[in-house]
């Protein structure tokens, strides 16, 4: 969301069905970093996934760095192309090891052509967004489409136009 700015990230438990550090974490600080991941950093992502024992990082395996982020007391990924810095509104847990943790954005890290200067919007151009859909499946954001959300007199009128058409 915008205003306040939210992000909302799920948390899932290990095999055994113990929290993962980062939920740990969360819990313990009530801060977080939102990592955005790109093309080029998909395999690391996926590396970052391993069941490594609690307390050991899987960053040092990965070549990726971390330094401090701003706003908060929390490492970001510094290869990352956006990092959202984030204090926790709330945890809501749904079973064991299922958590939903809503954080408050605190401030944004960007890399350099990512964020266009003058319009403050993405730079389409500069990142293509890699997501995971579920277990080991991830999508590429293929075309961008933007549409219009019509105001309420244009969906009448076009709903009683379709109708007139099927009639």
């Amino acid at each position: 969301s915008e205003d306040p700015p939210l992000v909302v990230l799920g948390l899932g438990a290990r095999p055994d069905s113990s929290l993962k550090d980062s939920t740990v974490n969360i819990r313990r600080t009530g801060e977080f970093v939102v990592n955005m991941v790109d093309e080029d950093l998909l395999p690391a992502m996926v590396d970052c996934a391993t069941d490594l024992p609690p307390g050991e990082s899987e960053i040092p395996y990965t070549g990726l760095h971390l330094e401090k982020a701003p706003q908060v007391d929390v490492d970001r990924i510094v290869e990352a192309p956006l990092s959202f810095a984030c204090r926790q509104v709330t945890v809501m847990q749904f079973g064991n090891g299922r958590d939903l943790a809503i954080g408050e954005i605190q401030g944004l890290t960007a890399r350099p052509g990512v964020i266009d200067p003058e319009t403050l919007r993405v730079n389409w151009d500069a990142y293509h967004p890699v997501g995971r859909l579920f277990a080991t499946h991830y999508v590429r954001m293929g075309e961008r489409i933007s549409m219009t959300v019509p105001q309420p007199e244009e969906l009448r009128r076009q709903a009683a136009s379709d109708r007139g058409k099927t009639e």
